[in-house]
Order: structure tokens, then sequence, then C-alpha cells
């Protein structure tokens, strides 16, 4: 587990949303030490599965979980 590293998994509906929330991550003031990455991740086989799926790929300490 990276402690250095913050992951957004972010289930994707839509492009032009998605495109929306990437600007908005890319404002956010993180802290020069940490890391951060966005994995996107398909809802086909409903939400909860799409987060475990993202939660299953990355090596992040800190996960934050995004409905777009």
């Amino acid at each position: 587990m990276n402690s250095k590293k913050i992951s957004f998994i972010v289930c994707k509906k839509s492009n032009e949303k998605f495109t929306e929330l990437i600007a908005s991550i890319s404002e956010v003031k993180i802290p020069e030490s940490m890391e951060v990455d966005v994995l996107e991740v398909s809802g086909e086989n409903g939400t909860a599965s799409a987060y475990n799926e993202g939660m299953q790929a990355s090596d992040s300490k800190y996960k934050i979980y995004i409905a777009n």
C-alpha cells in the first residue's frame, strides 16, 4: 500500500462530465509529497462492481470514489 498516493476512482458515464471532473481534480491542492492518479472504471456491471475493480487495481492508501 502506497501511503503517499491518492487515487480518484471514477465510474464514468459521460465523456463531457468526465472532462470537467478531470479539470476539477487538477485544481485540488495536493501536498508535494503526495502522488495522484485517476482510475476510470466502467459501471456496466453496476457501480459497486466498478468501484471494487478500481479498489483492487489501486495501491493507494487513500481512495476517493466518484460517480460521474
